[in-house]
């Protein structure tokens, strides 16, 4: 029962309203399926009376249901009260309606609905959300991966296994000598089957194979310098734990002269060599390898 109306009386609360005839979280979840569509138009007819109504009383001392009772209609919003010891309910089609005492209408118990309607899928903790705020728009090239507002700035998810996402944006000016880039990143234990890393990247263009990509793996328990695609190209790591859901800041800094890489993350430092020449950087962003992180916008720094 959803109700509408309450009322208070010497030993119990009363409760009016239209039957239920759908968890919210099933239309929530499936809001384009034909049951839960024909599910929806009932309940909007109940609020409207077609389809009866219900009377509770509950005991006030622990909210137990003392007893059902059948309503022919449903009342208006908040449309019940208990005066003179009777309890009256005005009703979405003009009626007022006595139901205790001398005159009253007799109710009928309710013996063929269930208390409560519940879908029979577990409870997901975040199906009441908000939805999320993409910001693809935000980025210059966002590849196999979609990128939506979070608490840091950017959730970037991947779209699914063996699969890298890249959210890159071109610089205004390009980085010819020396940089250090800086980013905060957070990877979260994700429920989607997905891996948990995350990854500042840079380049002169924005094709994966040219992208050099430094981050953490969760997973892998270390700092890695790749270069390349995640799956052929050169990489150098070093051991570092983290926890899942830990903000850890990430500096990158790069000689494109001395041809060096140096990434920093948490007191762990990693060193290589650039192994193609790189003549500028145009393109900076963040990499995932089949996985969700968080990152704070990058800050670019330049002599």
């Amino acid at each position: 029962m959803v109700a509408r109306a309450m009322a208070l009386s010497d030993e119990a609360v009363l409760l009016a309203g239209p039957p239920n005839f759908i968890d919210e979280r099933q239309a929530y979840r499936m809001p384009d399926d034909p049951d839960v569509l024909a599910k929806l138009q009932k309940q909007d007819e109940a609020f409207q009376g077609r389809h009866g109504g219900e009377l509770w009383v509950l005991a006030k001392a622990d909210g137990s249901i003392l007893a059902r009772y059948a309503l022919d209609t449903v009342p208006v919003f908040d449309g019940m009260a208990v005066a003179g010891g009777r309890v009256y309910v005005s009703t979405v089609d003009g009626r007022v309606l006595c139901l205790s005492g001398p005159g009253r209408t007799v109710l009928k118990k309710v013996t063929d609905r269930p208390i409560q309607v519940v879908w029979n899928q577990p409870e997901d903790p975040n199906y009441l959300l908000p939805p999320e705020k993409p910001k693809d728009d935000e980025f210059d090239r966002v590849a196999r991966c979609r990128v939506v507002e979070c608490k840091l700035g950017y959730r970037v998810i991947a779209q699914g296994d063996r699969r890298t996402g890249l959210a890159l944006k071109r610089l205004e000016k390009p980085i010819t000598d020396r940089a250090t880039f800086r980013v905060r990143v957070r990877v979260p234990k994700d429920t989607r089957g997905l891996l948990h890393n995350g990854f500042l990247a840079f380049g002169e263009t924005g094709k994966d194979e040219q992208l050099v990509k430094c981050g953490v793996r969760l997973q892998a328990k270390n700092v890695s310098i790749v270069q390349g695609s995640f799956q052929d190209g050169k990489m150098k790591t070093a051991p570092f734990k983290a926890k899942y859901g830990q903000v850890l800041d990430l500096t990158v800094t790069v000689d494109l002269a001395k041809r060096q890489i140096v990434c920093e993350v948490g007191g762990v430092t990693v060193k290589a060599p650039l192994q193609v020449p790189m003549h500028q950087i145009r393109f900076v962003g963040y990499a995932v390898d089949s996985a969700l992180a968080d990152f704070t916008p990058v800050e670019v720094q330049t002599p």
